[in-house]
């Protein structure tokens, strides 16, 4: 799974108790942090999806082996973990 899904999963589950986390948070004892860790080089990973490429012939099916490179956090979900006084933390390693 791509880790911006893996972050919409956490986040859907913090959102029904939002108030109770910023109130948590609100005091400054609390704090609050997503991080995400990311490991490459798994020899368990699953093998990469066949995906529409664009190639020299236009579009082909191929496996996209950087699929899961990047994600993406929309703006109401960076609003949530501002509301509740959260910070991110992103590792990576090789």
């Amino acid at each position: 799974m791509r880790i911006d899904e893996q972050v919409e999963n956490v986040l859907a589950r913090l959102e029904p108790v939002r108030d109770n986390i910023r109130t948590l948070t609100s005091g400054g004892e609390v704090c609050a942090v997503l991080q995400l860790v990311r490991y490459f080089q798994d020899e368990n990973a699953a093998p990469a999806p066949f995906v529409e490429l664009w190639g020299e012939n236009g579009v082909e099916l191929g496996s996209e082996p950087n699929y899961l490179l990047g994600f993406h956090l929309p703006v109401d979900r960076l609003r949530l973990l501002a509301d509740i006084h959260a910070s991110i933390d992103c590792d990576e390693y090789s």
